[in-house]
């Protein structure tokens, strides 16, 4: 039986994850920024589960989570860095606080909550931390997404790094990069209405525009996610990167393709600033 510490479990991916956790017999220690929504999952599988008060851009509360759910079940087997926040907004035409506030959640809070479980998964000798990217990452051709495949790719950066530094310690890292899931993350996203620039409009106005007004028509289901998340995690060497969501790998490879066509395309210029 393992024990999970899962950050924004209340819905959507998170929530599938402690679903599928949850029913294939483990412990999990789940959070919310309101806990309550939280409950029916205690209510339904009893001493195995912990809902938690969680605000991840809290460095305070970051350490009670983690504390608490060592306190509760002896340790962390698997760390999920799920809490996030969405960003809809051309570069030049989003507000600075918006911008902060969307690292201090994406980057900033789950590197909080690793630095915090380390040391007893590091005691332990054994664990996993998954933490939730983007296939927005992937893709060169967005508008009006640029803060949020950033603060993603930041996150990605780190954890390829992180995993390298903690393979020998007996512990693993696994990146989700998830495409369109029916979650609430359109409808919470960051985006102030009365700052656009109308020069923007048919750029990132116009994929604004689109996700504002299909918040819920997204293909992927939040619940086989949790499934396939709790599959892989179970793998005594589960991927580096797990891509989730039917037509995602093909159109993430296109993108590859492109850009090692980009790069011989370039060689010589490349290879020609050494001494």
């Amino acid at each position: 039986m393992k024990t999970w510490l899962i950050t924004g479990a209340s819905t959507g991916l998170g929530r599938g994850i402690a679903e599928a956790a949850l029913a294939h017999g483990d412990r999990a220690v789940i959070t919310a920024r309101d806990p309550r929504k939280l409950f029916d999952l205690r209510n339904a599988y009893g001493d195995r589960v912990l809902p938690l008060s969680l605000e991840v851009t809290d460095q305070r509360q970051r350490h009670e989570a983690v504390a608490r759910t060592v306190d509760a079940f002896g340790g962390i087997d698997v760390l999920v860095n799920n809490a996030g926040r969405g960003h809809f907004g051309a570069v030049e035409d989003s507000m600075e606080e918006d911008v902060r506030l969307l690292f201090e959640t994406n980057f900033f809070g789950p590197v909080g909550m690793i630095r915090e479980a380390l040391p007893y998964m590091r005691q332990a000798g054994t664990g996993l931390i998954v933490n939730t990217s983007s296939i927005g990452v992937m893709f060169e051709n967005g508008t009006g997404n640029a803060y949020y495949t950033a603060s993603k790719a930041a996150l990605e950066m780190l954890s390829n790094v992180l995993g390298n530094e903690v393979a020998p310690l007996g512990l693993r890292v696994m990146i989700l990069e998830p495409g369109a899931f029916r979650t609430e993350f359109r409808v919470s996203a960051i985006q102030h209405a009365d700052s656009q620039i109308a020069d923007y409009a048919d750029t990132a106005g116009a994929s604004r525009k689109y996700l504002n007004d299909n918040p819920h028509n997204q293909p992927g289901d939040p619940a086989k996610a949790g499934e396939a998340v709790y599959l892989a995690a179970s793998l005594g060497e589960p991927p580096h990167v797990l891509v989730l969501g039917k037509g995602m790998i093909d159109a993430a490879s296109k993108t590859l393709d492109g850009r090692k066509a980009e790069i011989a395309r370039w060689r010589d210029i490349s290879e020609s600033t050494d001494y």
